[in-house]
């Protein structure tokens, strides 16, 4: 038998030796895969007691090359909830999550596709509309689990679609028509420029780890420049060096943004890391 079913099923067995918060009375215990989740949870949860909230893939790790540790999966057979995105490159072993979390995890990506908030771009969190929504999935769930606290999961979510609209609205009016496209990296922020009508003229890495080939660079740079006022969107610093590099070969400027918002209770305060993000973005 492999080293990690074992390991799974290990980990699978103290879940009922060490069952999760909600069932031993303890409030209630949340793992989110990725940073943006947790913010998400931060804010549906705020003002509600007795509350922890565990990150599986640690600030700092790529996501796209975590390899799930007997420490990292001890979390998930320990939680009330894991919520996940479910892109396909989140965890390297996805599988094992699926397996020591089962009905607990709840991945949001395939819930928002269905309604066609989304293709197969995963960066949900940096859309207001796919957010909005996104916010109110993850509080469905979560008002399950604290049928007594579902008022203010709801009043919360409620809040943070208020803001994502507000935020949509004025970005795009200061934007008043200016006419930009974006080169990106690997497609970070490809859906928040779709909310702001910006087009985009593609990706620089064709996928994750794959190099591009000198014709896929000359043919994106060539067709920057003709949707006009092209910007090189660097998203994350294993890509910087690619991204610098095209912007210096093709003669366009780079601008680099994080991905991640800061870890905050507050819409207010994830509308204006928005908002920073498309001013820097944009020239705004």
């Amino acid at each position: 038998m492999k080293t990690g079913r074992i390991i799974a099923i290990v980990l699978t067995a103290l879940l009922f030796t060490h069952p999760p918060s909600s069932l031993a009375g303890e409030g209630i215990h949340v793992v989110t895969t990725i940073s943006p989740l947790r913010t998400f949870v931060n804010i549906l949860l705020r003002g509600v007691p007795d509350v922890r909230i565990d990150l599986l893939i640690p600030d700092g790790s790529d996501p796209h090359s975590f390899s799930l540790t007997p420490s990292r999966a001890l979390l998930l057979t320990r939680a009330d909830i894991v919520v996940g995105n479910g892109g396909a490159e989140e965890v390297l072993d996805f599988a094992k999550v699926r397996d020591l979390a089962g009905e607990r995890l709840l991945l949001t990506l395939p819930l928002l596709q269905k309604e066609g908030l989304t293709g197969r771009n995963p960066h949900t969190w940096l859309s207001p509309k796919a957010s909005a929504r996104e916010v109110e999935i993850i509080g469905e769930r979560l008002s399950r689990l604290l049928p007594g606290e579902t008022a203010r999961i709801r009043g919360n979510a409620s809040f943070f679609r208020k803001e994502m609209e507000s935020a949509l609205e004025e970005m795009k009016e200061r934007l008043g028509g200016k006419k930009i496209c974006i080169v990106s990296l690997h497609g970070a922020f490809d859906l928040l420029a779709r909310d702001l009508g910006i087009p985009v003229a593609g990706r620089i890495l064709p996928g994750h780890g794959v190099p591009p080939s000198p014709r896929h660079l000359v043919s994106l740079a060539e067709k920057a420049r003709s949707l006009g006022n092209p910007v090189v969107v660097v998203d994350s610093p294993a890509g910087r060096d690619a991204a610098e590099s095209f912007s210096r070969l093709a003669d366009i400027p780079a601008v680099e943004a994080s991905p991640f918002p800061p870890d905050v209770d507050n819409p207010g305060e994830y509308r204006r890391w928005l908002v920073q993000v498309v001013e820097k973005i944009t020239g705004l």
